[in-house]
């Protein structure tokens, strides 16, 4: 597993110390599917960090109390069904999206543009033409936004794939992630020569796309589930949508 934490890049995983002098600088790995911090974007997150080791495996082990509903989570389904509902106002914005901000540590009155208004959201002209490329039905600019704030919020918690399922948004899973502007520089501190301390940086192939298939945006039935609805209906000759044909 991976220590997360302002200090994940000094981590020694095996004795548990962290030490620039000890165990030098490990960078992060840029490739799919490998272990050791991967992280396609270039960027390791420190959301959940923990101050200390054994704080962090108390969290881990479930020693302490698990999280059976965010508050977060409950502002922002509201805020997302006031606005499909058409329902949505200021004050709502303000105590939903905004209140999120502002614990997060915007400062409206120094920077009044962090601040979602109703009547005024923010234009996104990229994320915009990716949702008229990428989705079959319209995105107003405030739910957008508030998909954004969704986004913003609950990285790293798991909902990411359920809310796109949810939205009927799962060919947003073929947009290529954007991440650190990768220069000449960081491109040498790739090349493979930098394995030891002090810089530990293996050799990474960049710029490579994953490509997708539709059958990528679909969800298999378990074995377990097909059998007890073969049980249920009789011989199962296709499924499509939420319909089961039988025999």
């Amino acid at each position: 597993m991976n220590y997360p934490g302002e200090n994940r890049s000094l981590f020694n995983r095996t004795d548990g110390t962290t030490s620039l002098e000890k165990n030098g600088i490990t960078y992060p790995r840029l490739s799919y599917n490998v272990g050791g911090g991967t992280t396609v974007t270039g960027y390791l997150p420190i959301k959940h960090w923990m101050g200390d080791r054994p704080e962090n495996e108390a969290t881990t082990n479930g020693q302490q109390t698990a999280i059976e509903f965010r508050y977060g989570e409950v502002l922002l389904m509201l805020a997302e069904a006031k606005a499909i509902l058409g329902t949505l106002t200021q004050n709502d914005l303000d105590r939903t999206i905004n209140l999120l901000r502002q614990r997060a540590g915007f400062d409206f009155a120094k920077y009044p543009g962090s601040k979602l208004e109703l009547g005024n959201p923010p234009a996104d002209p990229r994320l915009d033409e990716i949702y008229a490329t990428k989705l079959d039905y319209a995105v107003s600019p405030i739910i957008r936004e508030i998909r954004r704030e969704r986004r913003v919020e609950m990285v790293l918690e798991d909902r990411r794939y359920e809310d796109l399922m949810r939205w009927k948004a799962g060919n947003l899973m073929t947009v290529p992630l954007r991440g650190m502007k990768f220069t000449a520089e960081k491109g040498k501190l790739y090349d493979g020569t930098h394995t030891a301390k002090p810089i530990i940086a293996l050799k990474e192939e960049v710029n490579k796309d994953i490509f997708w298939i539709t059958m990528d945006l679909l969800s298999p039935i378990q074995e377990v589930q097909t059998s007890a609805m073969v049980l249920r209906y009789g011989q199962i000759t296709a499924i499509i949508g939420p319909y089961l044909y039988t025999t």
